[in-house]
């Protein structure tokens, strides 16, 4: 079993045995010369399931959806509405969270229609 691991009954003949120039010890990688498709420690996983990864972008949030009563009156002319919306802040301390308002101005035009959609692109939490 040992001669079949390390390739002979001498492990340190690999690292310092008798050896030409040319078949001299990879630097990068001292384990290279290992049998049995060994390439060195450098491309085990030691028990983990999948190889590591870059860390992945944070997801953008979902939608929030938000109601904006108007009357009859404003769709047929138009006019500017004002809603708050709630905003969860991070605190410096980067441990608790402040809820916070926010105002944001909507524009509503003549003739829009019941389910119109407004998006504000990052407004969001």
């Amino acid at each position: 079993m040992f001669a079949e691991f390390f390739g002979g009954r001498n492990p340190f003949d690999t690292f310092f045995g008798q050896r030409n120039e040319e078949e001299g010890i990879d630097i990068a990688d001292p384990f290279s010369g290992f049998p049995m498709g060994m390439g060195g420690f450098t491309s085990m996983n030691f028990g983990r399931s999948r190889p590591v990864q870059e860390p992945t972008r944070k997801k953008q949030d979902p939608p929030v959806t938000h109601d904006l009563r108007v009357s009859l009156e404003e769709i047929y002319s138009g006019c500017h509405k004002k809603m708050k919306i709630p905003h969860k802040r991070l605190n410096p301390d980067e441990k608790s969270i402040q809820n916070e308002g926010k105002i944001l101005t909507i524009q509503v035009k003549k003739g829009w229609k019941e389910g119109t959609k407004i998006t504000f692109p990052k407004e969001g939490d």
